[in-house]
């Protein structure tokens, strides 16, 4: 049995390293490579105070939320498979040498850190989820978004990000490639786009890029067409119908 949800897209923003207008995204779609490397998003909206003490994850964040209009007013979903893993990792690091630990640096560490400082940042009160579900973060993601703006007739926006792991994770992502993204979608009530999932006896696929990306690309492309991917016995699916 397969279950359904129909929604809209209204609007959509997104940044990595070297690819940063609509422009060069739409380039990305045709023939996606893994964006990776040590630039940073235009960050002099945040208040410099506040700004040194962000990484560059939180930057990437804060620089695609801002570009969706209204956002500072949306109820939020983040999607992220690793959050700030390089300061988790330095904490371990530091725990392992028995030096002491910043309580800032934990509190910048946790998974919902991300979505915590950007709503601070906005001024945002509306309710913020964060989400960590491996390789079905974009099904888990979009199914409660979608969820969310059918049972509140209204508009949510959809945040998704990872950064570059450290080398010591990276031989065991469950993707080839390391990478560094953000995007943001404004999701709608609507029947332009369908979203079903029903069970599947294969396990997980082997992906090349994160599947959060493999997403991006194909509703980039913007014709109507579906994607598919298999995750822990479940097929999921999208169709972009108009």
């Amino acid at each position: 049995m397969h279950s359904i949800l129909k929604f809209n897209i209204k609007q959509w923003a997104a940044w990595a390293p070297q690819i940063e207008n609509t422009e060069d995204w739409q380039r990305w779609c045709d023939e996606p490579y893994p964006p990776s490397g040590a630039q940073a998003p235009d960050s002099s909206a945040i208040p410099a105070m506040q700004r040194r003490r962000l990484n560059r994850i939180t930057r990437m964040v804060h620089y695609v939320v801002n570009q969706i209009d209204g956002s500072e007013h949306l109820p939020q979903v983040y999607c992220s498979r690793h959050g700030d893993l390089p300061k988790s990792t330095e904490l371990l690091v530091q725990l392992a040498h028995q030096e002491p630990l910043s309580s800032l640096n934990f509190g910048l560490s946790v998974h919902n850190a991300v979505a915590g400082n950007v709503s601070i940042l906005q001024h945002n009160t509306q309710p913020i989820t964060s989400i960590a579900a491996g390789a079905q973060g974009i099904a888990s993601a979009v199914l409660e978004a979608v969820t969310q703006a059918r049972e509140h007739h209204g508009d949510v926006l959809l945040v998704v990000y990872d950064e570059q792991v450290p080398d010591v994770y990276a031989a065991k992502l469950g993707y080839r490639h390391n990478v560094a993204f953000a995007y943001a979608l404004l999701i709608g009530e609507g029947d332009d786009f369908e979203m079903t999932w029903g069970e599947s006896p294969q396990t997980d696929e082997a992906f090349e890029l994160p599947p959060e990306l493999m997403f991006f690309a194909w509703f980039l492309k913007g014709k109507p067409s579906t994607w598919t991917i298999t995750t822990a016995h479940t097929q999921w699916q999208w169709r972009q119908v108009k």
